[in-house]
């Protein structure tokens, strides 16, 4: 990738939709595969691309997600929160399986570097590089110790729940701590409450030997890193990309 150049990464090729699935209330799992062999250039874990299509008006727009399959794999993955009135999700929400779309990228600095020792922390949809950085890590076998901390409201809005659940089986090295902001209606045997120093301190141990991966809304990444720092974490050893 580091031998791609700029017009390369912007250059917009045409994928072609094989797979909508709704994996929680408002959020859709999209399957592109290329119609060409025209692909794009391979991605780093965590990058992200641009989606290109037309609004309602039928005006040319764009916007980031990231990509949540792992470079090990053909079909890129995205994981799209659905928003009613949303200028671009609307408009993507009316897309079917085998239609078109546009895609330009990769880009991103926010990459897994094949560390042994890392801990990722995220809320909601900013699990969708995350996915892709575990994903990378059990696909090579990667041994080590890694921490994923991922908070959601309820235990329904979890995304990628099962998946997340059968990493730990297929690499016992990867540790995830689910945890709950809104009461839950039946048994829930996580955790409670924003992720927050106490969480943490419980399972993290010698913070300054990990590296770290935050993302999520910037108010979110604030905290992260400081809740990090004060148990001893390397400011330096933290990657964090964010939104709002």
């Amino acid at each position: 990738m580091a031998n791609v150049n700029i017009a390369e990464l912007r250059k917009v090729r045409d994928y072609k939709i094989t797979s909508i699935r709704e994996d929680v209330h408002n959020i859709i799992i999209l399957t592109l595969s290329s119609v060409t062999s025209d692909r794009l250039p391979n991605s780093l874990p965590g990058q992200f691309l641009n989606l290109h299509t037309a609004d309602l008006e039928n005006k040319p727009i764009f916007r980031p997600y990231s990509i949540a399959s792992s470079p090990g794999v053909t079909d890129l993955e995205l994981c799209i929160k659905i928003l009613p009135d949303g200028k671009f999700s609307a408009p993507l929400s009316k897309k079917k399986v085998g239609d078109t779309i546009g895609v330009s990228g990769p880009y991103g600095f926010f990459t897994y570097e094949n560390q042994t020792n890392a801990v990722f922390m995220t809320a909601g949809t900013g699990i969708a590089p995350i996915m892709a950085m575990l994903r990378t890590i059990v696909e090579k076998n990667v041994q080590g110790n890694f921490i994923l901390f991922y908070s959601n409201k309820t235990k329904d809005s979890i995304i990628y729940f099962d998946e997340l659940n059968q990493m730990m089986v297929k690499n016992p090295s990867i540790k995830i701590i689910f945890t709950l902001t809104q009461e839950t209606d039946g048994p829930w045997a996580g955790e409670k409450g924003r992720i927050c120093d106490p969480m943490v301190k419980k399972y993290l141990n010698k913070a300054e030997d990990f590296d770290y991966y935050f993302c999520g809304p910037l108010e979110f990444i604030k905290t992260m890193k400081t809740c990090v720092v004060s148990l001893g974490a390397k400011p330096e050893k933290i990657k964090a990309e964010g939104w709002g």
